[in-house]
């Protein structure tokens, strides 16, 4: 019998770089490296409806063969995976681990309250957060342990920082480009802090991928943005670091539903990037303002065109905020992190 399956969307076939698939991989790979291969079965949800039939036979088979089944199912795929395993699970008594992306867990357990019964008979729940590990007890979800999101990335010593005194100052967006991640507010903001200034004093560079039913939002919004506003397409997982140092903060005006502890922040700290952030959800806890970054009001462009204005009048400030940031990202390295869940294998 093999020590771990791991059910969820690795998405293998596309090679596919988006949070969900990121983290998949990552908690696998820590795994792998604790306990070897052969102790590890990797199943792929990537496909939605078409692999349902498939997951019904799969799921069945990790319970009967493994001490320890992780699942990380996305929005959708919880109401299908999660059940399916619970109930297999009656037969055989595993330990059933729920690894949560993103920050949408209780919300959706609170309009489906149908899954509740089944998230209790879980061995462990993982959010990213404390207020999700909250929010999770206020519905009678006990147990619970916070593992941060984490990624593999090289941290840049003090003597790899740059992004100091820039003129024209260069901040970037670096996420899934879709609207709720708030790059309207973002344009809008560095085109006023411009406006302020008098000349151009900032530009903003955006990477990330656009998924189709974003794209006509996202071309419409081309024909309309600014010279100092650019798309810059999408970065390799292990390039982020390096693209991201030459920048003067990345900017994470957020009001994406499902946010959680994005990994997005994680590649900033690395790279020493001080991060100009949305109060959205468990922002504030992860960056704190002055330190590491900087938060403002959700959707309030005045504010965070000021701190844009606050920042090109004291870049030197950021040197201290760079060197706290690369600490920062140390406690969101995978084998830091990977113990919080190998403690609670069988």
């Amino acid at each position: 019998m093999r020590k771990i399956s791991i059910i969820g969307n690795f998405d293998i076939k596309n090679n596919s770089y988006n949070g969900q698939t990121i983290k998949t991989r990552i908690v696998a790979d820590e795994l792998e490296s604790l306990y070897g291969a052969s102790e590890i079965k990797r199943i792929d949800t990537a496909g939605g409806k078409s692999v349902v039939l498939r997951l019904l036979f799969q799921l069945f088979g990790c319970v009967v063969r493994s001490r320890n089944v992780i699942i990380l199912p996305a929005q959708n795929g919880i109401k299908v995976i999660l059940p399916l395993v619970v109930i297999y699970n009656l037969l055989f008594r595993r330990r059933i681990h729920y690894v949560v992306i993103g920050g949408w867990l209780a919300e959706l357990l609170q309009r489906n309250r149908w899954l509740l019964p089944f998230a209790k008979r879980l061995h462990m729940i993982y959010p990213e957060t404390q207020n999700m590990k909250t929010a999770l007890a206020a519905l009678g979800l006990h147990r619970v342990k916070v593992m941060p999101n984490c990624k593999p990335l090289h941290i840049l010593s003090a003597d790899e920082l740059a992004g100091c005194n820039l003129r024209p100052m260069r901040f970037c967006i670096f996420s899934r480009i879709t609207p709720t991640k708030g790059i309207d507010d973002a344009v809008q903001a560095v085109s006023l802090a411009n406006e302020k200034a008098g000349s151009t004093i900032a530009t903003l560079d955006l990477y990330g991928n656009v998924e189709e039913a974003d794209r006509a939002w996202f071309e419409a919004l081309q024909t309309k943005i600014p010279n100092f506003v650019k798309y810059c397409g999408k970065v390799a997982f292990d390039k982020s670091v390096y693209t991201l140092k030459e920048y003067t903060a990345l900017l994470f005006p957020t009001y994406y539903p499902g946010e959680g502890l994005a990994g997005t922040v994680i590649d900033a700290f690395a790279a020493g990037l001080p991060v100009v952030a949305s109060d959205w959800h468990d922002n504030a806890n992860i960056i704190t303002d002055g330190k590491n970054g900087f938060v403002f009001p959700t959707h309030d462009v005045i504010r965070l065109a000021e701190i844009i204005l606050d920042i090109y009048k004291c870049q030197d400030c950021l040197v201290p905020m760079k060197l706290n940031c690369i600490h920062s990202a140390q406690a969101y390295l995978p084998p830091f992190v990977i113990k919080i869940i190998a403690a609670e294998l069988a």
